[in-house]
């Protein structure tokens, strides 16, 4: 039987701020790191906190670290728990896919859409709302090979012709897969040309546009990605030099030492 201490322990959240420590051991020492994030997924799991899984799967994720840990804490959690947090499917098939699942991604991810329609949240009737996890699925789908992939995508490519804004998440999405970069680079292309002419459209619009190196950046690493490095820099000293806030501007800094010593 376990203390009262240990019960506290157990049954309370697991703060953003450990997850946030967690990740700063992996920097320092990755097999350090592991272990925090070891504890901190056994700690909510026993709590049954899928909320708190869910942000430590996507920051494994985000930062490509312990992909196979965050997958088996992942299904343990989908597999055993009751999840009544309807967003943890939305990370679950992040996770998949990364980890090579792409038709398991098809379906959580498939999941993650009909109960966010079932929230009674009239946000989530939207089109421009329901556009974010629409363009995750059609990139699960085309890895899958799946053919429902290539209509759900042409689909979505009409509906952001003139929104500078999904644009922009159509070639992050791509991009963050490593498929269709030739596209994807004329998405950008496409989306920092309505945005200079002030096409301000789409609800998630203070996101974009309050973060103006965001749209910079993400052309960089395409032009990056595609061999271009020399123009990838520029692009990065354009989203240095436009970025709001001191932590952006190192972050871009700090990216065009990385392209300049790749160059070399």
């Amino acid at each position: 039987m376990k203390s009262i201490g240990e019960r506290k322990h157990i049954e309370g959240l697991v703060s953003l701020g450990e997850i946030a420590l967690a990740m700063a051991y992996c920097k320092i020492d990755e097999q350090e790191g592991k272990k925090h994030f070891e504890r901190l997924f056994t700690r909510a799991y026993e709590s049954k906190d899928a909320r708190r899984i869910s942000s430590m799967i996507f920051n494994c994720a985000g930062f490509s670290v312990f992909l196979e840990d965050a997958l088996h804490w992942a299904e343990k959690t989908e597999n055993t728990l009751i999840i009544n947090f309807f967003r943890f499917y939305d990370t679950y098939a992040y996770i998949l896919a990364k980890n090579g699942k792409y038709a398991a991604a098809v379906d959580a991810q498939k999941k993650y859409i009909e109960l966010a329609g079932q929230t009674g949240d009239e946000v989530w009737q939207r089109p421009e709302v329901i556009f974010i996890p629409n363009r995750q699925l059609a990139v699960y789908l085309l890895l899958a090979n799946n053919k429902e992939g290539a209509g759900l995508f042409e689909r979505l490519y009409d509906e952001s012709k003139n929104d500078a804004y999904k644009m922009y998440e159509l070639a992050r999405v791509f991009s963050q897969f490593n498929i269709k970069l030739d596209e994807a680079q004329k998405w950008i292309e496409q989306a920092i040309n309505l945005s200079e002419n002030g096409e301000y459209k789409g609800t998630n619009r203070w996101r974009f546009y309050s973060n103006p190196g965001f749209i910079r950046a993400l052309y960089a690493e395409i032009l990056y990605k595609n061999g271009c490095i020399k123009n990838a820099i520029e692009e990065l000293k354009i989203a240095e030099n436009v970025a709001l806030t001191p932590d952006n501007k190192r972050k871009y800094r700090r990216k065009i030492e990385e392209y300049i010593l790749k160059q070399k």
